[in-house]
C-alpha cells in the first residue's frame, strides 16, 4: 500500500500496489511540483544540474545576472544595468583619500588617481539561477 511523506505529503507507492494507482499517485506528485514551482519561478543552487532533471518542466539559465526585487522602480522580469560601473574622481577633492563619499553626491565614490570601473561590486556568492518556462 502507498504511503505520504509527513512533511510534503508526496505519495509513494508501494510495489504490491496496482498499475493505475501508482500511475495516479505519481501524477499527484508532479500536480504538487507543479504547485511548488509554477513557470515565472526561480530555482538557486550553488549544483549546475539543470532542475528539469529532478523536477520536471522547462528551465532556461540566467546568467551574469544580480537579482533585485519588482517594485516601482523595477518592474517584475525586466532586464537592465551593466557589467561594468563607472565612478566618479575628482582631482583635487580625491586627493589623498582613497575612497571617499563626497559631500553632494549621495552613493558616489570618489577614488584618487586610479580607476575603479568595474571593481566595486557587493560581496556575493555566485550560484547557478533557473528561470522556469514551460
Amino acid at each position: 500500500m502507498s504511503t505520504k511523506t509527513a512533511s510534503m505529503k508526496l505519495v509513494k507507492p508501494a510495489i504490491t500496489d496496482k498499475v493505475q494507482q501508482t500511475i495516479a499517485d505519481l501524477a499527484a506528485n508532479f500536480d504538487w511540483i507543479d504547485r511548488m514551482w509554477p513557470v515565472g519561478s526561480i530555482y538557486m543552487s550553488a549544483a549546475a544540474t539543470n532542475p528539469s532533471t529532478f523536477l520536471g518542466g522547462t528551465w532556461a539559465r540566467v546568467e551574469g545576472r544580480f537579482l533585485v526585487g519588482a517594485g516601482s522602480d523595477f518592474a517584475a522580469g525586466t532586464t537592465g544595468g551593466q557589467r561594468t560601473m563607472g565612478v566618479h574622481r575628482s582631482g583635487e577633492e580625491a586627493a589623498g583619500y582613497g575612497l571617499t563619499q563626497t559631500g553632494g553626491y549621495r552613493d558616489r565614490v570618489v577614488v584618487a588617481g586610479e580607476d575603479y570601473s568595474g571593481k566595486l561590486l557587493p560581496p556575493y556568492l555566485s550560484v547557478y539561477i533557473w528561470k522556469r518556462t514551460a
